[in-house]
């Protein structure tokens, strides 16, 4: 989906920031998302 690859930009930059738990729960909450 398109907004995926920009949901993985964000929650990868969270990642470098030190927040892997807030980037793992943005990607997940956009791909339930964009499924639905």
């Amino acid at each position: 989906s398109m907004v995926y690859g920009q949901g993985v930009m964000i929650s990868f930059g969270l990642y470098c920031m030190g927040v892997p738990v807030l980037s793992f729960i943005l990607t997940y909450v956009s791909e339930k998302l964009i499924q639905e």
